[in-house]
């Protein structure tokens, strides 16, 4: 043991004292991981956050100290760390402000080609964020036309709807 102190420039009571914490911490973790499985038994899904305010009584009961971060650290440690729910994004919003436009053609019967055209714009979930998609359906003809934009605006869509005339 000498010869190891001696290379690391350690006396030999230091190697003890780290030993002596180590076996303590190892305790607490025991300690720590049988509180949150007894709890984890009525409540399976509850986040580290919550467990430390709802544990806080039982951690001083059992005299330990464990604040949020060790918490963490602990059952991230035992694998016992729980998913978080992935949020989708809501990507209508039909409260806006604008004016919604009744279904014209609702009760049209459509005879010809190009007698009616029917568009929408939605979004597209890309690495960098959200696009935007822009389609135009020609009924009886059924030629599907999409343009993906940065920024949504009127020209655009305008744009788009221009370029379609041009191809007609």
């Amino acid at each position: 043991m000498s010869n190891i102190c001696d290379c690391f420039a350690l006396k030999r009571d230091a190697y003890y004292k780290y030993k002596n914490r180590e076996d303590k911490r190892l305790e607490i973790e025991k300690k720590v991981v049988a509180i949150v499985q007894q709890r984890r038994k009525s409540l399976p899904i509850e986040g580290v956050r919550k467990l430390e305010k709802s544990l806080k009584d039982d951690f001083a009961k059992a005299n330990l100290k464990v604040g949020r971060d060790t918490l963490f650290n602990i059952l991230r440690k035992h694998n016992m760390l729980t998913l978080r729910k992935k949020y989708s994004s809501r990507t209508t919003n039909s409260l806006h402000r604008f004016r919604k436009y009744k279904n014209i053609i609702k009760d049209v019967e459509v005879t010809r080609p190009n007698q009616v055209w029917v568009s929408d714009i939605t979004y597209i979930r890309t690495v960098k964020g959200f696009c935007y998609l822009a389609l135009v359906e020609f009924i009886q003809n059924f030629v599907f036309l999409k343009n993906n934009f940065k920024i949504l605006d009127k020209l655009c869509f305008i744009n788009l709807l221009m370029h379609l005339i041009v191809i007609r």
